[in-house]
């Protein structure tokens, strides 16, 4: 393995210790050495912030450039030595999953390590949304980019490499727009309501279900409120495309297209 980049870590807000610093540093600087691929970049993310609704004041996220693929992990905690402890072996687990893809596309058997961590072995912890009230509400935050066409089973490592809880998608069988998400038997993938429903054949259960609706931004930012749930995957009136508005942590929301289909957020949003 090549010599690794330094371990850049920053601190978002809040006040983060000097020997924190110099523990994510050593940890994650060890995790990566495990890396399949050359490390090109990394960075480390602290933050504290005793909030009154935080149960898990500390958090820690890690992005990582292995050979053009980014590996991501992001975790929270009770405080910032447990943050580092469970950022790396969410990372470690991360890890592992891309080199098994790696092994696989070389048609070479997987060859996991004594104590290595397995698929799902690592519980996902999540920083707490802010319970900001309904009428408060702002669309804040808009991503647009090209959806790249995929299997369910890219999809699935995705999910797991860059340490998601869902991803919009192009289905490679149907050509639709999709979401993929975890699920507690497995994963979920939703389509819009006039896609074909099709098998997938994959390690883990694959739930398909065709009920994406079709809707304004306004009227999917109001459902999303009344399900009170992380994501609503919905088909844009305008642009007749998937599209995902969700929760953001601060209590405000976020919204996912393609970059194609971008248009401006309609003012007064919430």
């Amino acid at each position: 393995m090549a010599d690794l980049p330094p371990v850049e870590v920053t601190v978002a807000h809040g006040v983060v210790p000097d020997a924190i610093h110099d523990l994510a540093r050593t940890k994650i600087g060890a995790v990566l050495r495990l890396a399949p691929a050359p490390v090109l970049f990394v960075r480390v993310t602290l933050a504290h912030d005793d909030a009154p609704h935080r149960q898990r004041p500390s958090i820690a996220k890690v992005v990582a450039d292995v050979n053009g693929r980014l590996v991501r992990a992001h975790v929270a905690a009770e405080n910032l030595d447990e943050a580092v402890d469970l950022l790396e072996a969410k990372l470690r687990h991360n890890l592992e999953i891309l080199a098994e893809k790696r092994q696989s596309i070389r048609h070479e058997p997987a060859r996991p390590t004594a104590g290595s961590w397995r698929h799902g072995m690592v519980p996902t912890t999540r920083p707490e949304w802010f319970p900001r009230p309904v009428s408060e509400r702002r669309l804040v935050r808009r991503k647009s980019y090209e959806l790249r066409e995929q299997s369910v089973a890219e999809a699935a490592e995705d999910l797991d490499v860059l340490d998601q809880d869902w991803t919009l998608f192009v289905e490679r069988t149907s050509h639709a727009d999709a979401v993929l998400e975890r699920s507690e038997r497995g994963y979920r993938l939703t389509l819009p309501a006039t896609a074909p429903k099709f098998v997938v054949e994959l390690a883990a259960p694959v739930e398909v279900q065709v009920s994406a609706p079709r809707m304004d931004l306004d009227g999917a930012l109001r459902l999303l409120d009344a399900l009170d749930t992380p994501f609503v995957f919905f088909v844009d009136s305008d642009t007749d495309r998937g599209c995902v508005v969700y929760r953001r942590y601060d209590g405000h929301y976020g919204m996912i297209a393609r970059a194609d289909d971008a248009t401006p957020p309609s003012p007064g949003i919430g």
